[in-house]
């Protein structure tokens, strides 16, 4: 039961780590999710195999205003990751360390040396510990698609970016043509201006911005 406590404390770790993400879009949420339910359902297996261990007596008692703490939350703490580190390097770390539970997960006598024999006595244990295995395989893979995200958004040597950088992105902010001191102005880098400024007087099109300079001529 302790191996399966520990595995719960470590998820718990990952799901923290997850959530102080600085960009937590759709992928890393479900990510997050995955987690959840996979700590979840191992606790379904601990209550299955080990009897008398429900950390939660009150939660089905609507008369009680009691709500137990959450278990399984001791502090657990990974290596701390560098904060220089870029977010592809972070999202891989984190993707290596639930590879690590799911290793642990599958291998039963890590758990517990009788542990095949606990199952076969008890399928639905079984049914939940599964459960628990495929929700952290899908949390890695969603970490995965996140990568993808970062591939297609990104390419050469923008695609190590810090964090920093990805936030301008989801207020779905875009540069515009770049601008040189010493060059004129061209009608699209005019015309960008203006669609910056809201101002009724810099509203011009590059047509009349070009008229303008000419009557000051």
């Amino acid at each position: 039961m302790d191996k399966l406590k520990l595995i719960r404390v470590k998820i718990f770790a990952l799901i923290t780590i997850l959530r102080t993400d600085s960009v937590l879009g759709r992928e890393l949420a479900l990510a997050i999710t995955s987690l959840q339910r996979s700590r979840m359902f191992l606790g379904k297996v601990i209550e299955e195999l080990f009897p008398g261990n429900d950390p939660y007596p009150e939660s089905t008692n609507p008369e009680s205003v009691v709500i137990e703490p959450r278990a399984d939350t001791e502090q657990y703490t990974y290596p701390p990751i560098d904060p220089l580190m870029t977010r592809i390097g972070r999202i891989k770390l984190l993707r290596k360390y639930i590879e690590e539970l799911v290793e642990d997960i599958k291998n039963h006598n890590l758990v517990a040396p009788n542990f095949t024999d606990l199952v076969s006595d008890n399928e639905l244990a079984g049914v939940f510990y599964t459960t628990s295995l495929i929700s952290l395989a899908e949390a890695k893979m969603w970490l995965g698609e996140e990568l993808g995200n970062i591939r297609d958004r990104s390419s050469g040597p923008e695609i190590g970016r810090r964090d920093s950088e990805f936030i301008g992105e989801l207020a779905d902010t875009k540069p515009g043509p770049a601008i040189e001191e010493s060059t004129e102005l061209t009608k699209e880098q005019i015309d960008w201006l203006n669609k910056t400024n809201h101002g009724a007087d810099n509203s011009l099109s590059a047509d009349q911005q070009e008229k303008k300079d000419h009557d000051k001529d």
